[in-house]
């Protein structure tokens, strides 16, 4: 019976220092809900200012949906190949690559309206495999290291989180509130998903190495 004792109780702890330890994970989903580069309304107005008609714009979301879609149906396969917290660090990698694709006009290149828009619409619809990919990952992981009887709260604590992320988003939209200063709400965007990458690589490296 005490050895027995022993062992829950070392369980236990286990769960809850394997939850302490994703944390950074979880931190870096929240992080992501932080943005403007998704087809939401900070974004269709700035799309819409350089001459995409609404009628494709609704259509892109739909597609935007379908690419979300996909990343599920690939998770899978991925996690079988590589492993949980290696797939969740693939995918956050390819999330932060096209986003960088779709930032890259107001970094690097002067383009025109119509091919801003195009690179702009193309980084956010492929780098929705990633975000989907990367929020069942972690998603995955907050169910196996949560104890049953605790998981609704910390799942809970988790929403909210992913809430005042979103909401920062619009807060920082009133502030920045001109149309054409979109690319400063972008560009906060791809900083916040820098800081997720960087999170959870860190997180990833201290866990054993698992990236190597």
């Amino acid at each position: 019976t005490a050895d027995r004792t022993a062992r829950c109780r070392h369980g236990h702890s286990t769960r809850i220092r394997t939850h302490s330890q994703i944390r950074p994970a979880a931190i870096g989903l929240a992080l992501l809900y932080y943005t403007a580069l998704s087809f939401n309304s900070l974004m269709v107005a700035y799309v819409v200012l350089l001459g995409v008609d609404e009628t494709i714009i609704g259509g892109l979301r739909g597609l935007g949906s379908v690419f979300g879609l996909l990343g599920t149906f690939i998770y899978g396969p991925a996690r079988r190949r590589f492993g949980l917290q290696r797939t969740g660090w693939l995918a956050l990698v390819l999330e932060w690559i096209f986003l960088l694709v779709a930032v890259s006009p107001f970094l690097l290149f002067a383009l025109d309206d119509e091919q801003t828009a195009a690179v702009l619409v193309s980084g956010v619809l492929l780098s929705r495999l990633g975000l989907w990919m990367y929020d069942v990952a972690v998603t995955q992981m907050l169910m196996e290291s949560i104890s049953p009887e605790k998981r609704g709260r910390i799942n809970g604590v988790q929403l909210g989180l992913q809430e005042f992320a979103t909401l920062m988003i619009f807060v920082a939209g009133l502030i920045v509130n001109k149309t054409e200063d979109f690319p400063v709400l972008a560009l906060s965007s791809f900083g916040s998903v820098t800081v997720a990458l960087v999170l959870y690589t860190a997180y990833a490296f201290r866990e054993r190495g698992a990236l190597g």
